[in-house]
């Protein structure tokens, strides 16, 4: 079983900007195409399940989600993907308020057309493997400076480190679990010189023992990220 993992295509409209504290300048950063590239080569990788951790979009747009769910198609029409939004992708209060991230993409890449809880979700990748995606992504008046939240099932998932016992419970399968999320971190004032969230730190390590996909990357992600495992 070979998992690829891809993060932070903040996805951009640029028809869009400037609106949401964004330039369209800041559309220029990120590159659609580049993540397209990544696509191709974790399917020339030999990549089983797609996993995205978070960020697809810059701003939660509409349009942003659309663009997310026509690029993950190939993956998300097998079945073969699992997604989990990141603090960009609860960037505005409409955003959050129409559930945007589950109506239009979803945890599956197929969009949800009555927006439900979704997570924690354990998904069976494979006999071996059982996929368990977390949500820490929280709204916030600064969204830069909100940091990621742990719901109770999924801290407990975490800290209790329990994830061999759960994953079977909640996925019907008995695969090795893969505890996947975005940022979950504390927040303080920036430093000087310090970019925008770079103030923000991860709480939770990785877990070893829960695989090479636990735990949460670093708060400073300006570029899409892909790797196989």
């Amino acid at each position: 079983m070979r998992l690829g993992h891809l993060s932070d295509l903040h996805l951009a409209d640029r028809r869009r900007y400037p609106r949401n504290g964004f330039t369209a300048r800041d559309c220029d950063r990120h590159s659609a195409a580049l993540g397209q590239r990544l696509l191709r080569a974790l399917a020339g990788a030999g990549v089983d399940h797609l996993v995205v951790t978070g960020d697809l979009t810059l701003s939660s747009e509409a349009s942003e989600f659309e663009k997310a769910a026509a690029l993950l198609r190939p993956w998300s029409e097998r079945g073969r993907l699992t997604a989990v939004p990141g603090n960009h992708d609860v960037w505005t209060a409409e955003a959050v308020r129409t559930s945007r991230f589950l109506r239009l993409l979803g945890a599956d890449g197929r969009g949800m057309r009555r927006p439900a809880p979704a997570f924690p979700r354990a998904v069976v990748a494979s006999p071996e493997v059982t996929l368990i995606a977390l949500d820490s992504a929280r709204p916030g008046d600064e969204p830069y400076e909100t940091p990621g939240r742990l719901g109770r099932l999924e801290a407990w998932l975490l800290r209790e480190e329990r994830g061999d016992d759960v994953a079977p419970r909640l996925a019907g399968g008995d695969g090795r679990p893969e505890v996947l999320g975005h940022l979950v971190g504390a927040v303080r004032r920036p430093g000087p010189g310090e970019q925008r969230g770079e103030h923000l730190r991860p709480l939770v390590p990785a877990r070893p023992r829960l695989g090479p996909l636990a735990g949460a990357p670093s708060a400073r992600h300006p570029s899409p990220r892909g790797r196989a495992v």
